[in-house]
């Protein structure tokens, strides 16, 4: 499983949300203690992976919307 995609805090955070949205009603602060013990305890290894920063273009900016109903439909069918 992996937790943290990449070393910036927003990115983390969004990883965090993913991660308490799979395993249910835990907080932050919860789990992220859990995840710094169990790496503390070599259960776990967190990675940093590189990340390519990616904008849309005025072509993309123009297909937001279709992006936006796309993330609905998958929120509504595939959760």
């Amino acid at each position: 499983m992996v937790i943290f995609g990449s070393g910036r805090t927003h990115q983390r955070q969004a990883a965090i949300q993913r991660a308490q949205k799979n395993l249910g009603n835990v907080n932050t602060k919860g789990l992220t203690d859990t995840l710094r013990q169990l790496e503390e305890n070599g259960m776990i290894s967190r990675q940093v992976f590189p990340t390519v920063p990616v904008t849309l273009t005025e072509k993309g900016e123009a297909f937001r919307g279709v992006f936006k109903e796309m993330a609905r439909w998958e929120g509504e069918w595939l959760s």
